[in-house]
């Protein structure tokens, strides 16, 4: 089966025709050919190939920047990991108000002391790994703003 390589190479972006070019992919020998002819239509600096490389880095960076929305702690995006430590600090916090209130209080909340420990360890369990992962993910996402600016400059 042949196919128009010319066509379908029209479509790809300069990052994916370098690899291809470069020998990359699992695609045969003769798409490099196709890879080039393309890429010098687009004008590709091939002289300069640290340039080139500079924007692959910042097409990418710019990508990991706005993630796929669609599933939950999918994104790069720090606040939601934020969101899930303090939540854990208020389940933790509601457990410490039940414990004190079902040994010194009043009113009687018919609740296992067991249960109260299981609720406080659960909610101090998504605090820290909340918090941990906020903490990180906010430092790469400082990481990666600066990085685009210093790609910016340099272009």
């Amino acid at each position: 089966m042949d196919y128009n390589w010319g066509e379908i190479f029209k479509n790809k972006t300069n990052k994916e025709l370098y690899k291809i070019y470069l020998g990359d992919t699992l695609l045969p020998l003769e798409t490099k050919v196709f890879a080039f002819n393309e890429l010098k239509k687009r004008k590709f600096d091939f002289d300069n190939l640290s340039k080139e490389k500079k924007k692959f880095e910042l097409e990418r960076l710019i990508e990991e920047q706005n993630p796929d929305k669609s599933f939950f702690f999918r994104s790069s995006n720090s606040t939601e990991f934020l969101m899930m430590g303090i939540c854990g600090a208020c389940f933790a916090l509601i457990a410490i108000i039940l414990f004190f209130v079902n040994i010194f209080g009043k009113i009687s909340i018919k609740q296992e002391n067991s249960d109260i420990l299981l609720f406080f360890l659960a909610g101090c369990t998504f605090s820290i790994i909340g918090f941990k992962v906020w903490k990180i993910r906010k430092e790469k996402e400082i990481n990666r703003e600066n990085r685009i600016k210093e790609l910016i400059n340099e272009l």
